[in-house]
């Protein structure tokens, strides 16, 4: 056998070496990618996995809130007093509710007859002889601090009446930018006034912030409501459940005295007969009260959240019951 140079000899061992140094790397390259992928691979099932388990429990919160809505209706429809409601009605206490499957679930009903209806605005009101609508609720937005509010207020039936006249119709939307239409049409909830001229975040805020219990500090979520219904005539507050600046700015500060009498009255009983009330007053301004004032509730917000594992959902609907105890779903949010 041929004996090789020894200097061909070390480089070729040199070569081996390097060769094998970087059959090495490619190795624990190859090996560190295959534990990434299968780590990667292991995150994204469990990742998987949680989110579907976070999908049953969404789909068995629902499913509990549901029920438990459907249940609080059936105590609303079931109300055998119907025609006289009042905060101790059974349908008025919260429900709570544990399933089986440890799902916790609150439902609680809210009724909304208490506060005056902004969409009334909507309508005329019914006859000559009523106090109009504009003119209640002014008062109440001075019941809650805002003494300033008839620009706002000409803003708002600019924005829900069915015509074109006024100064905050089409034409002074669409030089805003970017550009909109007045929806000629009534608030379907909350979040529409700030599309109106005259409301923003802030201005609610300054008012949330006010609220004390004083004179002039009443809050709009205690005195005004939003109902999304059709109607032909504002809709009627029910004075078992009105809070003292509602029924002030209803009644007339000058007649708040007829206020006082109600509310000490309903602490011990349900008032069942407006006209005991209004009887006192004149003529002509009870008759102007008259189609505002009633002692029945037909409109109801159905608030419900569950909970389960630590997590949570919330759920809510606007009904309305008839004379006859039939309900019917207005709004279903989750």
């Amino acid at each position: 056998m041929i004996g090789l140079p020894f200097n061909l000899i070390r480089k070729i061992d040199r070569d081996t070496r390097r060769c094998r140094g970087s059959i090495l790397i490619l190795v624990l390259l190859v090996m560190g990618l295959l534990a990434a992928l299968v780590f990667q691979s292991q995150t994204l099932a469990r990742s998987r996995l949680v989110d579907h388990s976070t999908d049953l429990d969404l789909v068995q919160l629902r499913a509990a809130m549901t029920d438990g809505i459907r249940q609080a209706l059936q105590t609303l429809a079931d109300d055998p007093t119907m025609m006289i409601d009042h905060p101790l009605d059974p349908w008025n206490r919260a429900i709570d509710i544990e399933s089986p499957t440890g799902v916790s679930t609150r439902v609680r009903m809210v009724e909304l007859n208490g506060r005056f209806d902004l969409n009334n605005l909507y309508v005329k009101a019914p006859d000559l002889t009523s106090r109009p609508v504009k003119d209640i609720i002014s008062d109440i937005f001075t019941e809650c601090g805002d003494f300033e509010s008839a620009g706002r207020i000409d803003s708002l039936i600019d924005w829900v009446d069915p015509d074109s006249q006024g100064f905050r119709e089409r034409t002074f939307y669409q030089k805003k930018d970017p550009a909109y239409l007045p929806a000629n049409y009534w608030l379907s909830g909350w979040s529409d006034l700030l599309h109106v001229e005259g409301f923003d975040r802030a201005y609610f805020e300054a008012r949330q912030e006010s609220a004390g219990g004083q004179v002039f500090t009443a809050h709009f979520s205690d005195t005004l409501c939003i109902i999304p219904v059709a109607r032909n005539r504002p809709l009627m507050i029910n004075i078992n459940f009105a809070s003292r600046a509602t029924l002030v700015g209803v009644i007339g500060r000058l007649d708040s005295g007829i206020v006082d009498t109600m509310i000490a009255s309903r602490k011990d009983n349900p008032i069942s007969n407006v006209e005991l009330f209004i009887a006192v007053l004149d003529d002509e301004h009870a008759e102007a009260l008259r189609p505002y004032l009633g002692v029945r509730s037909s409109h109801f917000r159905v608030e419900a959240k569950a909970w389960h594992q630590g997590h949570a959902s919330r759920m809510e609907a606007i009904v309305q019951r008839d004379s006859k105890g039939e309900i019917s779903v207005l709004r279903w949010v989750l």
